[in-house]
């Protein structure tokens, strides 16, 4: 009997330290009933959560992009590149801090290129030649989507008055023959004729700080190309420059001064980036081989980066063939002051490893990060100056 008293304590014993140890390991823990302090993950149908795989810190140049982006802009306030993505019908923008792209919205068309409002809180996006929609986004801080809303058939080669409020546009009377240069507001209404052109392929910019806006020809390597600039309100279209060939221009920030990429023969392989100021005058070749599509002023209209392009087949017609053909450029990518002529690297030959064909160049706020599309695969993609 007492043995057996013996055998039972020791059971007795062994059963309460288990007991004990699996309290002390599994019923008493102390995270239970607690929320994990665990990092929440963003939805996925609104965020993409991979960066493109080029994306280093260290790079001195890298895609932003996957995939075609078009018509970038920098959003200022949001600190964030917003972009065009034809193949998913999508504006999506990508924050600097995170470098996450997301969807800003979607279109119930392939949309081919948009026109940004100064501001960037209205924009103007394409559809066809003659068709255009208003993208109106939405205040900071909500979480409706930006509204769209297509404007009148016939609108052609849009842009902004310099304070945003409203758009001027060609428009081609099928009855009268007419092409009217046109005012109104952004969803077209009110609209008004402020002047006439005879050509059919014209470019509009906002004249900066003014209240006109500049018109030309497009550049044509065969024709002379007319710069003339068109007050908003009243007054008579004046013509102010019109000596060179095949032309483009890009109005510094300050207004003060024109940037022109021209030729001085007709029908030639040479194209080359000048200054005019504001009057047209002044006329002063930079000596970069250029085009305005691959520059862009600094915010104090004191310098302009740009890509020089190489590998141009000899004989091309410029800038017919490059624009109208596929001729794809290997370029460089400088910076030059304009107050001074001096010109500088801003990347390193050993630090391109593939072709760049530079074009729709654009700064961020603080001119750190200079971004690009790149015509040989379609990306975007930025320089960390």
């Amino acid at each position: 009997m007492k043995k057996f008293f013996i055998v039972m304590a020791v059971l007795f014993g062994v059963l309460l330290l288990f007991f004990l140890i699996y309290n002390f390991l599994f019923k008493n823990n102390p995270l239970e009933g607690k929320v994990p302090n665990v990092a929440v993950i963003p939805n996925t149908s609104e965020v993409n959560t991979s960066k493109p795989e080029s994306v280093a810190d260290d790079q001195k140049i890298a895609a932003v992009t996957e995939s075609e982006g078009l018509a970038p802009f920098f959003d200022a306030k949001d600190r964030a590149l917003l972009y065009l993505v034809p193949d998913e019908k999508a504006l999506k923008e990508t924050f600097l801090a995170t470098g996450l792209p997301k969807t800003v919205t979607t279109f119930p068309f392939v949309p081919r290129d948009i026109v940004w409002s100064p501001d960037g809180g209205k924009a103007l996006v394409k559809k066809s030649d003659t068709e255009w929609a208003l993208l109106t986004r939405q205040s900071a801080g909500t979480s409706s989507e930006p509204m769209v809303s297509v404007l009148k058939s016939g609108i052609e080669s849009p842009t902004w008055t310099s304070l945003g409020d409203r758009i001027v546009y060609k428009y081609f009377d099928p009855e009268t023959k007419k092409r009217t240069l046109n005012v109104a507001n952004p969803d077209g209404s009110d609209w008004e004729v402020i002047g006439e052109t005879p050509f059919q392929f014209l470019e509009m910019r906002p004249v900066p700080k003014s209240s006109t806006v500049a018109v030309w020809n497009r550049g044509n390597a065969f024709e002379r190309t007319l710069l003339s600039i068109l007050p908003i309100v009243g007054g008579e279209m004046k013509e102010i420059f019109s000596a060179n060939y095949g032309a483009d221009y890009l109005f510094a920030p300050s207004g003060a001064r024109i940037l022109v990429s021209d030729s001085i023969e007709k029908g030639s392989s040479n194209m080359s980036l000048a200054l005019l100021n504001d009057q047209g005058g002044g006329y002063t070749n930079l000596f970069a081989p250029s085009f305005v599509g691959k520059a862009v002023w600094s915010k104090n209209s004191r310098f302009v980066y740009y890509a020089l392009p190489g590998s141009i087949p000899a004989g091309s017609i410029l800038p017919n063939d490059y624009y109208r053909k596929p001729i794809l450029t290997a370029d460089t990518f400088w910076k030059v002051d304009v107050e001074t002529g001096e010109k500088s690297r801003i990347v390193d030959p050993n630090d391109i490893d593939q072709n760049y064909d530079a074009e729709d160049l654009v700064l961020d706020a603080d001119e750190a990060i200079l971004f690009f599309c790149n015509r040989h695969d379609g990306r975007i993609y930025r320089i960390n100056l």
